[in-house]
């Protein structure tokens, strides 16, 4: 069970300040305006939004820290051409939902944008509405949703109903379907090919109106792994980034509007601690986002804004699908400082 551990005069302060940090959220939550503001409605919603998370990807490492990005191709080349929100700082532009600090936990403040009584990775998912049925609510026929997810139970974490969705449980589902497609993957792939091969082949042969792809591998890596195991991942993930960004940019310049939002669900620890992530782990709470596409304004780099989170990411989805999202002050915000006009 993932339950906060007291043991010591060191977990003793931990948890003061995870108390303050989650009563300072609470408080700066009920001070926000009500109802929540929303920004003025895009002039044409967004055809496609492409989710794309990555599983405890550090942001110093994503930065370089050591002088050496851990994904240049994202950092260098892509940024320039849409928003990044994430600094490497105590307080953060852009951290974790749930103060627990697990992956299912932050999963579930994704798509439910809100804070969920998760306090362990094989918890149910939530109760409530999530992302993806918001998105089969607003758009009941045709091809609506598709995710894929090498984890599992993150699949499960959606909620989508099976109509005009099509969800893939593990890189096992994924295969199949790349297979029934008539795509094979050579022998050996990484864990997470099957999810990002079927994940994009579905963005190129039949958009749909939410794409989610869930990957794994970089966590596990940091768990069990190495340090150089781990940047071998994040290495691969610098080119899937790319890839489906170059498909995104491509699908605008024949005339769809698609984003995309990529993002990871929480940090990692310092020194000896960078394997591991918890509540009491400084560092965990240390997210980052990155956005480009229909709907987003070319800003490299934001600061000075408000703190966002995990929590924001439904309603921005859903604005950018012209989806009006639920405006309460336990959930999260559009987060507008991204909007920058149809193109």
């Amino acid at each position: 069970v993932d339950l906060p551990r007291i043991n010591s005069p060191a977990a003793v302060l931990r948890v003061s300040r995870l108390l303050l940090q989650s009563l300072g959220m609470a408080a700066g939550w009920a001070l926000r305006p009500l109802p929540r503001r929303v920004p003025p409605p895009l002039a044409r919603p967004a055809d496609t939004v492409v989710l794309v998370t990555l599983d405890g990807v550090r942001l110093r490492d994503l930065m370089g820290w050591n002088g050496h990005p851990a994904m240049p191709r994202l950092m260098r080349d892509l940024l320039p051409r849409g928003a990044f929100l994430g600094t490497d700082t105590r307080r953060p532009a852009f951290r974790i939902g749930s103060p627990i600090g697990i992956s299912m936990a932050e999963y579930q403040a994704i798509f439910s944008g809100r804070l969920t009584a998760c306090i362990n990775n094989e918890d149910p998912p939530p109760r409530g509405s999530t992302l993806a049925n918001a998105v089969q609510d607003a758009f009941p026929g045709g091809n609506a949703l598709g995710a894929y997810a090498t984890w599992d139970l993150v699949a499960d974490c959606l909620k989508a109903r099976p109509e005009a969705a099509t969800v893939a449980r593990g890189p096992d589902a994924a295969r199949d379907l790349l297979a029934a497609r008539g795509i094979a993957l050579p022998e050996g792939a990484p864990v997470d090919a099957p999810a990002f091969r079927a994940g994009l082949d579905h963005l190129r042969r039949d958009p749909p109106r939410f794409l989610f792809i869930g990957l794994d591998e970089s966590d596990n890596a940091a768990h069990h792994e190495g340090y150089p195991r781990y940047l071998e991942v994040l290495a691969r993930y610098d080119g899937y980034v790319a890839e489906i960004a170059a498909e995104v940019a491509s699908q605008c310049a024949a005339g769809r509007a698609v984003t995309l939002l990529v993002t990871t669900d929480h940090g990692r620890g310092f020194g000896e601690e960078w394997i591991d992530h918890r509540w009491n782990i400084d560092g965990t709470a240390r997210s980052w986002l990155f956005a480009m596409g229909h709907g987003i304004a070319a800003q490299g780099r934001l600061s000075g804004h408000r703190q966002r989170t995990l929590y924001d990411i439904r309603p921005t989805v859903e604005y950018l699908l012209g989806i009006p999202p639920r405006r309460r002050w336990w959930r999260g915000a559009v987060m507008e400082e991204l909007i920058g006009g149809d193109g």
